[in-house]
């Protein structure tokens, strides 16, 4: 039988949930000696030291850090404050992994968004940052489990969100509405543990306008007609199950080709019908609605449509496709909205 864990993640869990921060639970690290299974390339592998405790049956496991699909199938969209099914997703796991805790996922974007420092370029980056403009509020913050630090702020209702950014500046990420941080007490696959670095009675306080500055030129919608990179789109959807995303990117890629790739004469039903397919992945919410728009303007024009033709055929298709929003469904099988944005941490860190 397994011995208790030292860091009792469904008690932090709870805790949470008690403050009204919606958690979802994320797969762990699991431990070592674990017997043969078919990874995700169809390779039968012996793991002999700690892996994701999916055991990489996903084709874009992010170890130890998405969700678990058999429990939450729409990622961080299925977080909750509820003790209830928090308690069961707990047991149901433990049933499953012979005792083991799943990390826990906090849902960002309901009264705070996390700024994400990762590593040194990340250090190196807010230390630059902050001598040419001013020291970041003594704010909630925790250190991660491979040495970066979530800042946390509170949201800001005379601003636009801030969104879910991967590198706004070197180093430096974003989560907020659709985004989410890995909590203490959970482990990083590297072994390193995530905990909350400030003191009891800290409070979230709000981000100095320098740094909603800095952000606001990468919220532009349009700013970037490119394809989003595998990261950037699953930090956008990090509730999403990795396979998810990897679905969506490929049948974003698939529609831009097919678009660029039509034959005279049916080039308006090839763009009318991406629209529409790409329209219902956007309605399911796996891909962003303005990165799509623009992939499929930027492929239009260069198969010879006008601006104004095109525009009608992409927005109509795209409309029309979201009215029937496709489900994804995730590969691995096995809230009370928030009232109150100050943050006194004392029954969480103490």
């Amino acid at each position: 039988m397994t011995s208790p864990p030292i860091y009792d993640t469904l008690d932090f869990a709870l805790r949470y949930a008690k403050k009204g921060w919606p958690i979802f639970p994320v797969w762990d690290r699991a431990p070592t000696s674990l017997e043969a299974r078919m990874n995700s390339a169809g390779n039968l592998t012996t793991y002999t030291g700690p892996v994701c405790g999916c055991m990489e049956r996903s084709k874009a496991c992010k170890p130890c850090k998405h969700p678990i699909g058999m429990y939450t199938p729409k990622g961080v969209k299925n977080a909750t404050t509820d003790p209830s099914t928090i308690k069961t997703w707990w047991a149901d796991y433990a049933r499953e992994t012979k005792g083991r805790q799943p990390n826990i996922g906090l849902a960002a974007g309901k009264s705070w968004w996390a700024l994400d420092v990762d590593g040194e370029e990340g250090a190196d980056t807010l230390a630059r940052l902050e001598l040419t403009y001013e020291f970041l509020p003594n704010t909630l913050e925790a250190r991660t489990g491979s040495g970066g630090r979530h800042l946390l702020f509170l949201l800001d209702p005379n601003r636009p969100d801030v969104g879910n950014l991967v590198k706004f500046q070197p180093g430096l990420d974003t989560r907020s509405d659709g985004g989410a941080i890995i909590a203490a007490p959970s482990i990083h696959i590297s072994g390193g543990r995530y905990l909350w670095t400030s003191p009891p009675g800290t409070r979230i306080m709000p981000a100095p306008a320098w740094l909603y500055d800095l952000i606001a030129p990468h919220r532009k919608p349009g700013n970037s007609s490119r394809i989003m990179s595998e990261e950037e789109l699953a930090a956008q959807r990090e509730g999403a199950d990795p396979d998810q995303i990897r679905y969506a990117l490929t049948a974003l890629e698939r529609e831009r080709e097919a678009v660029l790739e039509a034959a005279t004469g049916a080039k308006n039903n090839t763009l009318n019908r991406a629209a529409f397919n790409l329209g219902q992945i956007v309605g399911g919410g796996f891909l962003d609605e303005h990165e799509v728009f623009e992939i499929l303007m930027e492929a239009a024009s260069e198969i010879g449509f006008g601006l104004e033709e095109s525009e009608d055929v992409v927005r109509r298709g795209m409309r029309d496709g979201a009215r029937k929003p496709r489900r994804i469904k995730p590969s691995i099988g096995w809230s009370k909205p928030l009232t109150v944005a100050e943050a006194d941490f004392d029954e969480v860190v103490s």
